[in-house]
């Protein structure tokens, strides 16, 4: 499917032009438009392709059927705060979670269909042209002039360079030589090649796999050699797993950007990774310890992986949302070293090839057809090409460069960006790339790169996470939204059921924005109060079924569908810091994890809070029903009179507190109790993100007037009865997934009927 573009433009001045309609291109305008329903003023945007459809690019076209994605389709949504977009959009998962590189090009198609609708609906104008640009001009502070190759002029506010990821050359006096291919893509021009021809591919990588097993795939007989200086194939991915210590991946990126040293961040960093990687695989390094030869190597990895004995890729891939900043930590120095000594073996680790690729290669080379060896340079003989390698000298008819994206100026071929640096608009990275803004991508006011350009300021750029990432913080930039920090979350969740499903909900709409959660438990003596010393059936029901029962039940169980996870399924999905609430070193423990804003979720006091939170400009938040004194529980909450709930946010400081939002929801009587706190968790947690991204951004905020506070009293027999009826209803939806439902349920039956026959008998 796809719209074929215009060739013609017939726009004033757009608000952007996008130079790319890849998928890098096609992300910022679905960012654009996701800014444009927040309310943020966009008119018109101008998108330019060289192809004659937007979304796909060279990547993700026909034109590369045969192979498959390297990266699992859960990471490949290209919106950013939605990383499995594409794995909810695709119609059967029977392929796994590496599809075809086609599927995923008809997925960007179709969000791409889909968005337009919803710029339409917006009054936005969207113009897709097919065209090359060739050049680009400053147009005082007003903008930039695009040229574009049928010496069309188009002139907008701001220009978005998307040009996708320019194809490595190690061997570029090679070009124009019979039999070298410059890159193996678009997949089909291998199709050229003599079915029995000897194929020398240079690079042992991703796109090496690729160009072998399209060959073999389309009938290709002949011997290939895969050549590089490591000599070394990719390690095989495992089936994801969560890393338990997520947080401390950030909370390193925190310690390497506020040192004064970056001289010393690299070893700072490999320490600090080495010690995380050690714990994960229970100190066994083995993994590391390299075979005799590739395909022994090979043969150990797919093992390994298909064994679920790759804990040790939870840490590297953990890294993916934090790299770039602890790229950005090092000096000058350290980043030339490491790209010297250290890259090409991250690489080999980091970019591990699908399970389903690492058969198919295992056979090529059980059966002679592929060898891997160690070699630099490629010659031309007249009639032939040369390599020296570690297996002896290699004659071969064919060539092809697959050595992945490329980001040295020198060998990027397009005459825009040539133009761009002639002019100064563009300013050569020492690591690679251009220079651009860290957090905007901004290389000159209102011209943005992103892509392999941007290599040398982020160093992770290809994967789709960081295109998503980056074409996020460019869409914010270009509708002057501004820059929010990920922040250090405290989530302080009670022992009672409404500060437990409100944490379960948070925690996920946190990580989505950006930030680290962590949660942190109240103490017993806290738990107690309230409803126990009132109500001893609301204190069974709300606390003590929940902490004796419900959360031991799941104790070792993954939350699979569950609409709540319990706070150590949380932690275990997430990968966030669940602990008990520190008395004695609140201070110390908020400041090991770099805690920049808490969130009570509760109206208890936080020994210790009021002296971390009163300095260094960090805040303590609470939420909580208004219109609670003597009573606090779920109930209560319900039936606090007037017709609505209300949900108060707090600003706590040490001389005080003040209300910063104040929010009602409507009481549906003919609900039970506990079915009208679930119709209001989403206000609770729509206040709490606002005030945490008001945070992040550095606004203030605010202060309203509160309301007078109420007193549900105390409950009636019958209320009562017709509460813990819910109960069990409410904890099964709650908590338990599909699979787990009715054992769960049979459960917790006995448990109330067993406390019922204790207590009434």
């Amino acid at each position: 499917m796809g719209k074929k573009l215009a060739q013609s433009i017939s726009v004033t001045k757009p608000d952007v032009v996008i130079v790319g309609g890849g998928a890098g291109g096609i992300a910022v305008a679905l960012h654009l438009i996701e800014q444009a329903k927040k309310g943020r003023i966009l008119r018109e945007i101008v998108i330019i392709e060289k192809r004659d459809i937007l979304g796909p690019g060279l990547a993700f076209s026909t034109d590369c059927h045969g192979t498959i994605l390297n990266m699992h389709s859960d990471t490949m949504g290209i919106y950013n705060e939605n990383p499995q977009d594409y794995t909810q959009w695709r119609k059967s998962l029977e392929d796994g979670p590496f599809p075809s590189r086609v599927d995923y090009g008809k997925y960007l198609q179709e969000r791409w269909t889909k968005a337009t609708e919803e710029a339409r609906a917006l009054g936005i104008v969207i113009v897709a042209v097919q065209a090359n640009a060739t050049d680009i001009d400053r147009v005082g502070d007003s903008g930039y002039t695009v040229t574009l190759d049928n010496q069309t002029t188009l002139t907008a506010h701001a220009v978005v360079l998307a040009l996708g990821n320019f194809t490595g050359s190690a061997n570029g006096h090679l070009a124009g030589k019979p039999g070298y291919l410059a890159n193996p893509w678009p997949t089909t021009q291998l199709s050229s090649i003599p079915p029995t021809a000897h194929v020398l591919v240079v690079g042992s990588r991703l796109s090496a796999v690729d160009t072998a097993l399209y060959l073999s795939e389309n009938g290709h007989q002949g011997p290939v050699t895969f050549m590089s200086r490591s000599g070394r194939l990719p390690r095989v991915q495992g089936d994801p797993t969560p890393n338990p210590r997520r947080y401390a991946l950030h909370e390193l990126a925190r310690e390497v950007e506020g040192t004064g040293n970056p001289e010393e961040n690299l070893l700072r960093l490999a320490s600090a990774l080495m010690d995380e990687i050690s714990t994960a695989t229970g100190g066994d390094w083995s993994w590391m310890v390299e075979k005799a030869s590739p395909k022994e190597q090979l043969e150990a990895d797919l093992a390994a992986a298909q064994e679920g004995r790759v804990r040790w890729q939870s840490i590297l891939n953990g890294t993916a949302p934090v790299v770039e900043r602890y790229w950005n930590a090092l000096s000058a120095t350290s980043q030339k070293l490491f790209m010297e000594r250290f890259n090409s073996a991250w690489m080999t680790y980091r970019h591990a090839m699908p399970v389903k690729n690492a058969k198919r290669v295992l056979a090529l080379l059980s059966k002679g057809q592929l060898r891997v060896v160690r070699g630099d340079n490629v010659a031309w003989e007249g009639n032939m090409f040369t390599a020296r390698t570690s297996a002896g000298l290699v004659e071969t008819p064919y060539v092809v460069e697959a050595t992945g994206a490329e980001s040295r100026l020198e060998r990027v071929d397009s005459p825009l960006v040539r133009a761009a640096l002639a002019k100064g608009l563009l300013a050569p990275h020492a690591a690679g790339g251009v220079v651009v803004d860290f957090h905007s991508l901004q290389a000159d006011k209102g011209l943005y790169v992103m892509g392999s350009l941007t290599r040398g300021t982020h160093f992770y750029v290809s994967a789709t996470d960081r295109v998503a990432a980056h074409a996020s913080r460019i869409a914010k930039s270009l509708t002057c939204e501004p820059f929010a920090a990920a922040l250090h979350v405290a989530v302080f969740v009670g022992g009672d059921l409404v500060s437990n499903i409100m944490a379960s909900k948070l925690v996920p709409e946190l990580l989505r924005a950006g930030h680290v959660p962590y949660i942190f438990l109240a103490p017993e003596q806290r738990r107690q109060k309230g409803a126990a010393a009132e109500v001893p059936e609301l204190a069974f029901l709300e606390s003590e079924l929940l902490q004796e029962h419900v959360i031991p039940y799941f104790s070792g169980k993954g939350a699979e569908d569950a609409r709540s996870p319990t706070v150590r399924q949380l932690a275990a999905m997430h990968g966030i810091l669940v602990r008990p609430l520190p008395i004695r070193s609140f201070s110390g423990t908020m400041g090991k994890h770099r805690i920049d804003a808490g969130l009570s979720l509760g109206p208890g006091e936080l020994p210790g809070a009021d002296e971390y939170f009163s300095d260094g400009g960090r805040t303590l938040l609470q939420l909580h029903s208004e219109k609670l004194s003597s009573y606090r529980g779920v109930m209560a909450a319900a039936r606090s009179g007037g017709g609505h709930f209300l949900y108060a946010l707090r600003e706590v400081r040490r001389v005080g507190t003040h209300v910063v939002d104040i929010r009602k929801h409507a009481v549906d009587q003919a609900k039970p109790a506990l079915a009208c706190m679930e119709d209001v968790h989403a206000l609770g947690i729509e206040m709490a993100m606002g005030a945490v991204g008001k945070i992040a951004r550095g606004e203030h905020l605010g202060a309203v007037s509160p309301v007078a506070e109420g007193d549900g009293g105390r409950p009636s027999k019958a209320e009562v009865d017709e509460y813990a009826a819910g109960i069990v209803q409410v904890l099964v939806d709650s908590f338990a997934s599909t699979q787990k439902r009715d054992d769960f349920q049979s459960h917790i039956l006995e448990v109330v009927r067993e406390w019922s026959d204790r207590n009434y008998a």
